[in-house]
């Protein structure tokens, strides 16, 4: 989120709720956490929204340019090429990565 915020005029941190995962802190829960951290240490541009479905179609409603999302490794980076070619052919939203 800090280095993202350099590059943006505006970010949103998306928080989803994931069927597919056992989530150890409720949605709520992974709002406030977050927004206690970047209280402290982002700049005023920089918020957290939460939201259920897609997150190419919450991107999409909310007019962003560019979903940014964390690589970790090479199966993440995998995974996530096939996800932006995807979200790139269908809403015409860009993927970068860091």
């Amino acid at each position: 989120i800090r280095r993202g915020q350099l590059l943006f005029d505006r970010l949103v941190v998306g928080v989803a709720h994931n069927p597919a995962k056992r989530e150890v802190f409720s949605m709520e829960e992974r709002k406030e956490m977050i927004e206690r951290i970047i209280r402290e240490t982002c700049a005023d541009h920089v918020c957290v929204e939460s939201f259920h479905g897609l997150t190419v179609d919450y991107a999409r409603r909310i007019g962003a340019s560019a979903i940014l999302r964390g690589i970790r490794n090479v199966t993440d980076l995998n995974f996530e090429f096939q996800l932006a070619l995807t979200n790139r052919a269908i809403a015409d939203i860009e993927t970068v990565y860091m």
